[in-house]
């Protein structure tokens, strides 16, 4: 439910959006729009949007620091992003890269509880 609702209050275009949320008795289950996962972009997608290696990293990390900041507009800070975090959005002549997997995720508000996130992704002052 946390994930659910962070995620739905940080609407922007380089963030995943969330359509809807359904509650079952073995748990719930959050219903995302449909992207394209890290692995299946890959060199033929890149080409087709005539980008090199350095330029699509680039582009990355450009749209995902533009969604990350829009995170902490809101002060939520993510806390366990991962190359499988990032969703892509493809489209005729251009890609959008989304932020999503809000499982670790929680207002700046809240008081961390425990050291989470990714051991091989995290910062090296908070090992």
């Amino acid at each position: 439910v946390r994930e659910f609702e962070l995620m739905r209050e940080c609407k922007h275009e380089n963030v995943v959006k969330v359509l809807d949320m359904v509650q079952e008795e073995d748990g719930g289950y959050i219903v995302l729009e449909h992207l394209w996962d890290i692995r299946e972009f890959n060199k033929d997608e890149r080409l087709r949007y005539k980008l090199s290696k350095v330029g699509w990293i680039k582009e990355t990390m450009r749209q995902l620091l533009v969604g990350l900041a829009s995170l902490h507009e809101r002060e939520v800070v993510h806390q366990d992003i991962l190359p499988e975090c990032l969703k892509f959005e493809l489209n005729s002549n251009n890609f959008v890269v989304k932020l999503g997997d809000f499982g670790c995720a929680r207002k700046l508000s809240t008081p961390p509880t425990v050291h989470i996130g990714s051991l091989g992704f995290r910062a090296p002052e908070v090992i």
